[in-house]
């Protein structure tokens, strides 16, 4: 930035006979620019006027430029009188402080007079500077804002800031989430001037206070109870609290401001079996910090309830047994204990109502028992849970070493395909180690050689697998432990004979946590998953039978929660239907009246969406989701196993949004993946439905070779 020119005046005697001036001395800065010069001429003669004076340039040091004008006129200066001349000049960037030299002036008339006035100027320093120290916080904004404005980020020795100009600043100290004291300063810089010690402190405002007690939708017996709180680090004036019977706060609320401690006990008496909501916020000097989480207390001087129970399957384990409540209270209150060393639990301290309790143990499915009350000054008793290890399935791969080739490769595909389709699972914790269902396929015709076994599990193995098979058809056993880690587990069998079909069969050994066997994964049930599902995000929600939902971006305009429900296994497994589902399901068979269609056992699914809770049936931009219902035809024979229906007639029927059956328009058969897609835009229940054969595969005319 070029300095600011500075105002030089001179003054030039004139007789009428002539006269030389004086020089004088001026000082101006480097790299200056707009500098201005008046020359004043004084007519001292009484008796005579000047005529047609002009004073112009003649002379000046080569780092003067731009000089302007180069002359000016000032006409006729009367006897006595006076007239002032006006120039500019810059000082060249490169100049060195020190530099010094005269420029030259002539004031001519008409009359042919003439005199010569030398001005001395000289370059000077403007490298003015502002220094101080910063306590309170690192990186902070200083800002001088005057003659020039300039800011700088403090260092860890403070902050300096140079080449001001002379004249009056004001200083600032600026940070988010801070104020300075004092709030600013007002210093003189004089020309080439140090200015020292111009300090600030900065005061953060306050953290967000975090509430200790009473715990979060506890039940108190006292209508005057105390609030407590974390003291908020740093400098804290004072905490206000607020208390009130809506969890907005826009209406009845009470407010106090707490000068010293963190902690306020209500004098007056609160109402009896009443909900109130609290909250607390800091403010210091810099301002005041947001309000804290939100708490609620009931008051309720009657007797509390507990809950209590055991874990049937206990086996030295710790479960987190949790009681939530979820009725009048904004947000739920929730209670959470661990088992003790006998599996037994009591949550006490309960206010009366229903409570909804979950057993969670990592590894295991969560138990729910969804209604569960409490009543003032009673025990209920007797909730008890049985955990189940986690669901897991496992894909089969097989294949074939350089050294030897397979035959039938389509048999040898479906077959892949079929061990992949199969679900497995855990039994209940303690179940002996034993092939409760093991899988068993008949293998592909393999010429003589080794074989690659790839075993894929969607959740980590404890314990390494083993397949089972017969190298020879009707022969014996035999059995290959499978080397790996986790999810994925290798090996090879060996097939003695190019003729023969052998049987494969996936056993899983388990390890409890105590390392003894106690679990085996074996086929099983279907299953249920919840997933949310946003509208800028393609979503696919799948469970482990194959059943899936795929919801393209776009098909939601807000997000939804989407859960497949298997409503027959949910019935076998003991759970409990909604209504208008049960209703629904209970008319599968008159939908299928007049038409040569059979429902397939085990092939309905009930997709259930809802938005915060509340169902909802039409996706929001009424654009179709793919559904696909998986069904099963494992030895790829045409047929759906266990029936005669024809794989290739299904049909998908849905409820329609008038509660009624309907055959769905867009539904495509996946012969290779054994499952049907559906293409609609309600979230309702389907099934499948096909024609059974005229004939069976056995009558059909094989093909020559």
């Amino acid at each position: 930035m070029r300095a600011k020119g500075l105002l030089l005046s001179a003054i030039l005697i004139c007789w009428s006979l002539g006269w030389s001036g004086i020089a004088e001395c001026y000082d101006v800065y480097a790299d200056s620019s707009g500098n201005v010069l008046n020359l004043r001429v004084n007519n001292t003669n009484p008796g005579f006027a000047m005529s047609g004076v002009v004073v112009k340039m003649i002379e000046k040091p080569s780092w003067v430029s731009n000089f302007s004008p180069g002359s000016q006129s000032l006409g006729n200066i009367a006897a006595s009188g006076q007239g002032t001349a006006s120039f500019t000049f810059n000082v060249n960037a490169n100049t060195s402080v020190g530099n010094s030299g005269n420029i030259r002036f002539q004031v001519i008339t008409t009359s042919g007079d003439s005199w010569n006035k030398d001005v001395s100027v000289k370059v000077v320093s403007s490298n003015g500077v502002i220094t101080g120290d910063v306590t309170g916080a690192t990186n902070v904004t200083i800002t001088v804002t005057g003659t020039v404005t300039k800011s700088v980020l403090t260092e860890s020795s403070g902050y300096r800031i140079e080449n001001l100009l002379p004249g009056n600043y004001t200083i600032t100290a600026t940070k988010n989430e801070y104020k300075s004291h004092p709030a600013q300063e007002i210093r003189y810089v004089p020309t080439g001037g140090m200015i020292n010690g111009v300090n600030f402190t900065m005061i953060k405002k306050p953290d967000m206070p975090n509430l200790s007690s009473p715990e979060n939708g506890i039940t108190i017996n006292t209508l005057q109870p105390e609030l407590d709180w974390e003291d908020v680090p740093g400098a804290v004036d004072l905490y206000t609290v607020e208390i009130s019977t809506d969890s907005t706060f826009s209406w009845w609320k009470t407010t106090s401001a707490i000068r010293y401690g963190s902690s306020y006990s209500i004098w007056s008496n609160l109402d009896n079996n009443t909900v109130y909501y609290w909250r607390v916020k800091a403010k210091n000097y810099a301002g005041e910090s947001n309000w804290s989480m939100t708490r609620c207390f009931i008051i309720n001087i009657n007797p509390v309830g507990s809950i209590s129970g055991q874990i049937i399957n206990f086996d030295q384990y710790i479960v987190t047994i949790t009681a939530i409540k979820t009725v009048s209270i904004v947000p739920p209150f929730e209670k959470s204990v661990n088992t003790n060393q006998f599996g037994e639990y009591t949550i006490g301290g309960l206010s009366p109502g229903i409570y909804t309790v979950t057993a969670f143990k990592m590894g295991y499915d969560l138990a729910i028992e969804p209604t569960v009350y409490v009543y003032a000054g009673e025990e209920t008793w007797g909730i008890d849970f049985t955990l189940t290890l986690l669901s897991a399935r496992a894909s089969i791969r097989l294949s074939a070493p350089s050294s030897a080739t397979i035959r039938n490769a389509p048999q040898y595909s479906r077959f892949a395909q079929a061990m992949q389709a199969k679900r497995l699972r855990s039994p209940a914790i303690g179940t002996p180690a034993q092939v409760l269902e093991p899988i068993e396929e008949v293998m592909p015709v393999l010429r003589t050689g080794l074989v690659d076994v790839i075993i894929e599990t969607i959740m980590p193995l404890t314990d390494a697998p083993v397949l089972s098979y017969m190298p020879v058809a009707g022969g014996s056993l035999e059995k290959v432990v499978l080397s790996g880690d986790g999810s994925v587990w290798r090996g090879q069998i060996f097939v003695e004979s190019t003729t023969s079909e052998g049987t494969a069969t996936f056993e899983y050994y388990g390890v409890n946590e105590q390392g003894s066997p106690s679990t085996q994964i074996d086929a099983g049930r279907n299953f249920e998953v919840d997933t949310t599902v946003l509208p800028d995000e393609n979503t696919n929600v799948s469970n482990r039978d194959g059943t899936s939902v795929d919801v393209t971006k776009g098909v939601v305009d807000t997000p939804i929660n989407i859960q497949i429900i298997d409503p027959d296994q949910t019935q076998r497994t003991g759970g409990r239907l909604a209504p208008a589902l049960a209703s629904a399901l209970s008319r599968r068979m008159a939908a299928l009246e007049g038409t040569p269609l059979v429902e397939i056992p085990g092939a309905t699914r009930h997709i259930e969406a809802t938005i915060d809770g509340k169902g909802c049936r039409v996706s929001q931009a009424n654009a179709n989701f793919s559904f696909n219902i998986p069904y099963q035809d494992m030895d790829q024979d045409g047929l759906i196993d266990n029936t005669e229906i024809v794989e290739s007639s299904l049909k998908a029927y849905y409820v329609n949004e008038r509660g009624e059956w309907q055959q769905s328009v867009v539904s495509t058969v996946n012969a290779e993946q054994n499952r049907v897609m559906v293409s609609h835009n309600l979230f309702t229940t389907y099934f499948l439905a096909g024609v059974t054969a005229i004939t069976t595969i056995d009558n059909i005319c094989k093909p020559i070779k």
